[in-house]
């Protein structure tokens, strides 16, 4: 993915204590259908390493996260590349990109589509029961 490369090219120079990566797995509610978002993450910090937790300051500076992933259910299905709190996602059916706001919320994450746009639609994700 191109978004592999910006981040290999990013963090080439950078000291190995100065990033850290992970993955995120969420259950959404897309309107009464249920969906899977996955996705695979990097923090980048220009100062001391950024906590374990992932995704709660995303938009803190000097700390910037790169992510990709994808959200799909039985309806439809999108991946998504973005930079702390924006992703631009694309249906894979229609070819279709648009704006979401993503924000971590007491453990949970929001999603926020077209955030600002006054038709701007809000999606609550949850972390899987184990």
């Amino acid at each position: 993915m191109k978004t592999a490369c910006l981040l290999g090219a990013i963090l080439f120079g950078l000291p190995a204590a100065a990033h850290q990566a992970g993955s995120m797995h969420y259950t959404c509610d897309m309107d009464g259908v249920e969906a899977d978002l996955t996705a695979e993450f990097e923090i980048i910090s220009l100062d001391d390493p950024v906590g374990d937790d992932t995704l709660v300051e995303l938009a803190s500076a000097p700390s910037r996260v790169f992510y990709s992933g994808e959200l799909t259910s039985s309806a439809a299905r999108y991946v998504f590349n973005g930079e702390n709190n924006i992703a631009e996602f694309t249906d894979m059916d229609t070819k279709e990109r648009f704006l979401v706001r993503m924000e971590r919320e007491n453990g949970d994450l929001r999603l926020t589509t077209n955030p600002h746009d006054e038709n701007a639609r809000l999606y609550h994700c949850h972390t899987p029961q184990s």
